[in-house]
């Protein structure tokens, strides 16, 4: 008489769940990476986005904002910075602002919380806005340099 056999054997079973886990590893590293690119796209946008407001600001007034929170006001601040980093005040027929809309929530991958937005107001740099980090991009890059 033959039996039959019913179900898998426990070699069977391993093989399977080994297998499984590698796909989904791969997977999980290929998503990871989409998503790391994805926040260090939206970081550079972000930026591209503060520095186009400092440059309306100043077309409009000739003066760099005192603050990044400047850019959003409505109403004319009452003061500004000139090339040097000096406050001056704004004449308010100038100010044509707000020169940015509110800004789209922060990236949630762990290492971007480390980045801050930086505003310089003295000279030689007065209006720069870069990343404040030692941390690099997925390329290589310091987001220092972006």
């Amino acid at each position: 008489m033959h039996r039959f056999r019913r179900g898998f054997t426990l070699v069977e079973l391993l093989i399977v769940i080994i297998v499984t886990s590698i796909v989904a590893t791969i997977a999980i590293l290929k998503t990871s990476d989409g998503w790391r690119k994805g926040s260090e796209s939206q970081l550079r946008e972000d930026l591209h986005a503060y520095r186009v407001a400092v440059e309306r600001f100043r077309a409009d007034t000739g003066y760099y904002p005192a603050t990044l929170s400047d850019l959003r006001k409505s109403r004319t601040p009452s003061s500004a910075l000139d090339d040097r980093g000096h406050s001056v005040s704004l004449r308010p027929k100038s100010f044509q602002g707000p020169y940015l809309s509110k800004p789209k929530s922060p990236p949630a991958f762990p290492a971007y919380r480390l980045v801050g937005l930086t505003y310089d107001t003295e000279t030689p740099t007065v209006g720069r806005v870069y990343y404040e980090s030692s941390l690099k991009d997925s390329r290589g890059v310091r987001f220092r340099n972006y």
